[in-house]
């Protein structure tokens, strides 16, 4: 079943839902309408300097790899999220699909991310950071800060330790301002309720218990694995999904969109085309469906905090 037609099982299921349910469906016909174009990785030396951090030396065709792996990786993994959280939470399924949006978020943050360093370096073409930047983000691994628990042996020196998400979820912050104008900590804030079902937290399993009995002094407390979503969590999950598939599609597809040159002195980034960026703002972004029009501003869905 294609998601559209899962969200439109979920419309039947939540009818309240609708005017989040309409804007998925938007974006999702709109971020599964761009495609993934190959592109050259050439063969690079990773190198470590002195303070024996890695770093490659940045040329066009390395800067036009990196933008596919960061802009194309961001966007399959979405899709798989978004396919994944859908079929989920029409099961009416809670923990599952709440976990797997959070997912979605460090996704988009992640894009979001990146598309922050190429746009700083770019501007300023100061191109020093992502010599660091791109060993870390194409090739770290978790596992690399727990290296030292294990045996010498057993390590890589190629293992690299990867950025902290939170610093990618403060970029995806910062982008969900640039796009709506709105300076709350909106995205941190999300990240930190959907975590509380990822996390062995009461509060993620709230939905699994009642008392069943209560006396003066105490209640009787029933647990049971049998999930049943109500309005109020769906709008959480599907909320949650929609502004991170229209920040993290949005960042990806602005990302990958612009044009790196060779010049006689090196390279450069420029953005997107005005026509390719209004497609992604008017139809990601603002959620608009085509031949309408999107100047009255983003269609947000309302999440419940």
């Amino acid at each position: 079943m294609q998601a559209v037609e899962v969200v439109a099982q979920l419309e039947r299921m939540f009818p309240e839902l609708a005017k989040a349910t309409t804007a998925l469906k938007t974006v999702l016909q709109a971020t599964r309408g761009f495609d993934y174009p190959e592109f050259m990785e050439p063969k690079t030396l990773l190198a470590f300097g002195p303070s024996g951090e890695a770093e490659v030396q940045i040329d066009a065709d390395l800067l036009v790899a990196w933008v596919g792996h960061m802009s194309h990786s961001s966007r399959a993994r979405m899709e798989l999220l978004e396919d994944a959280i859908l079929r989920s939470l029409a099961h009416s399924e809670v923990i599952a699909p709440a976990t797997l949006t959070r997912s979605h978020i460090e996704a988009a943050a992640w894009a979001a991310y990146a598309n922050e360093e190429l746009q700083k370096a770019a501007e300023t073409e100061f191109w020093v950071k992502l010599r660091t930047l791109l060993p870390r983000t194409l090739y770290g691994m978790a596992v690399a800060r727990e290296a030292k628990h294990l045996p010498e042996d057993a390590r890589d020196p190629l293992w690299l330790e990867v950025t902290s998400v939170m610093n990618a979820i403060d970029a995806l912050d910062r982008f969900f301002t640039v796009a709506t104008a709105d300076k709350m900590r909106s995205m941190r804030v999300l990240y930190a309720l959907l975590s509380d079902y990822a996390h062995p937290a009461i509060r993620g399993v709230r939905h699994l218990f009642e008392p069943t009995s209560e006396t003066a002094d105490a209640w009787t407390i029933a647990y049971s694995c049998d999930e049943r979503t109500t309005a109020r969590e769906a709008e959480l999950i599907l909320g949650s999904l929609l502004v991170s598939m229209r920040l993290g599609h949005g960042a990806s597809l602005l990302m990958r969109l612009g044009t790196i040159e060779e010049t006689e002195t090196g390279f450069r980034y420029l953005k997107p085309e005005a026509e390719d960026a209004m497609t992604v703002w008017q139809h990601i972004m603002l959620g608009a469906m085509p031949g309408e029009d999107a100047s009255r501003g983003p269609r947000w869905s309302t999440v419940v905090t």
